[in-house]
């Protein structure tokens, strides 16, 4: 026996165990991801969602299966709500429900959970959106409550928002092209203020009251003189420019 090494067992240390359990726990726990929506039905306002989080096992990486039927949160109370566009492409937050929650989606009523599945993929909802360091919103604005909506068709964006100040609103839409930039402005206060990049709305009724003071017409034949006309011809264009 003397050539037969005695192993000492080690005493079990609690503090160890517990971590072990936690990690084994946490592992399994789907709380809150962040997921970019891919697909969206606007009928039923479910989508499908791919998580971003990579899952790795033995050293490999590899893409978790797209969540399907995701419920998309809509900010509304009563009977108001507040639609966003297409959010196919869309950063989201992915909350995972404590519950089942399939009975509750079916009816919108007090429901019981018709399976014992927690913290499951499959009861996930959607919340939308979140900025990230790689594409962070430009010019915000930290004075204003503002609504913005940015489109891009055939190389040309188009960007409108409305902004509320403590003592103003402002409604703006702008065009970008190759070739420039057209836009207008719309600035509520004590006053209106209508402008665009050309035109400023009421540098125009100066300019019509001012034509209208000039009429001028042949006095052979009652009619405007070409000066004239053409004053009024101008002043439409420009009132077409800004107002369309």
């Amino acid at each position: 026996m003397s050539g037969i090494l005695e192993r000492q067992k080690s005493p079990i240390n609690f503090n160890d165990t517990l971590r072990t359990l936690q990690d084994a726990i946490f592992s399994r726990l789907n709380c809150h991801n962040v997921g970019r929506i891919i697909e969206f039905d606007p009928t039923t306002q479910t989508c499908t969602v791919e998580l971003m989080v990579l899952k790795q096992f033995n050293e490999q990486t590899f893409a978790a299966a797209p969540i399907t039927q995701v419920p998309l949160v809509i900010l509304g109370g009563g009977g108001g709500h507040i639609t966003m566009p297409n959010p196919v492409g869309t950063i989201c937050i992915l909350l995972f429900m404590d519950r089942n929650i399939d009975n509750f989606l079916e009816t919108g009523e007090a429901y019981s959970p018709s399976t014992s599945r927690m913290h499951d993929f499959t009861d996930a909802i959607a919340l939308t959106t979140f900025k990230t360091l790689a594409n962070p919103l430009t010019d915000y604005d930290e004075k204003a409550v503002t609504i913005i909506n940015e489109e891009i068709l055939k190389e040309a964006q188009s960007k409108s928002f409305i902004k509320v100040y403590g003592n103003l609103v402002q409604l703006h839409s702008q065009t970008t092209t190759e070739d420039g930039t057209a836009g207008a402005t719309i600035s509520i206060n004590d006053k209106v203020s209508i402008s665009n990049s050309k035109q400023n709305f009421t540098s125009l009724i100066g300019a019509f009251l001012t034509a209208c003071e000039n009429i001028a017409v042949d006095p052979n034949t009652g009619i405007l003189t070409p000066a004239s006309k053409q004053a009024f011809t101008d002043l439409k264009e420009q009132f077409e420019e800004l107002l369309g």
